[in-house]
């Protein structure tokens, strides 16, 4: 009665059950989100410090979002035009529409926010002044386990990709993690997507995928 067209929802490819019951009822799977997680006891940052100081060399500096706050007086702009423009290219079933700026900031007031956990890498940045934001990865607290993390977002802007950016991004959460002496980060990347790939290289495990499955309420 609310003129829905379509129905979407998720589980995962380790109940059958359940995937049996929505085929069943006229679901049908539209996209498969590959889980992993990084052991941070186990990982060697060694093996990347050629990549993350490549990195460097070519003029990007990788801040937390605490520093930038301190830094940078346009830093809530700057980082909500930088997610926005990051997210539209994350892989969906459908049209990315940009979220508000007023629940964006919503989501810095929530309790698994990190400031310190946000690495954003920024071309150009000085002691003076801080250059345009060229990628993001954010790591978000769990209120059920103290020491797990998730990975909430991590993208780079077209112009920059291809540099190592976003690995070099990610070496830097983890190295976070392991200070604050978590045990595990936990995230999911669609499985086509590279970001999947890079994940795998920094040592990622893999673990039972979320499938996205939708029912057409409509005839089209």
């Amino acid at each position: 009665d609310r003129n829905l067209k379509a129905l979407t929802c998720f589980t995962r490819e380790d109940k059958p059950d359940q995937v049996q019951w929505l085929v069943a009822n006229g679901f049908r799977q539209t996209m498969r989100e590959p889980a992993s997680q990084l052991n941070v006891s186990n990982f060697d940052s060694a093996r990347f410090d050629d990549m993350c100081e490549w990195v460097a060399d070519s003029g990007i500096q990788i801040l937390s979002l605490a520093e930038l706050q301190n830094r940078d007086p346009d830093w809530l702009q700057n980082t909500y035009d930088l997610c926005m423009e990051v997210e539209a290219d994350v892989p969906s079933t459908n049209p990315f529409t940009p979220l508000p700026m007023e629940e964006f900031e919503k989501g810095l007031d929530g309790p698994n926010f990190l400031p310190d956990g946000w690495f954003i890498a920024v071309d150009g940045t000085d002691a003076d002044s801080i250059g345009p934001y060229a990628g993001i990865t954010s790591l978000g607290a769990s209120q059920a386990d103290a020491e797990k993390l998730y990975t909430w977002l991590t993208g780079v802007r077209r112009q920059y990709r291809r540099r190592g950016i976003a690995l070099a991004m990610k070496v830097h959460a983890i190295r976070y993690a392991q200070q604050r002496r978590i045990k595990f980060i936990d995230t999911d990347n669609e499985e086509n997507n590279s970001m999947y790939q890079i994940n795998l290289k920094l040592g990622f495990e893999p673990l039972p995928a979320w499938l996205e499955y939708e029912k057409k309420m409509v005839n089209e």
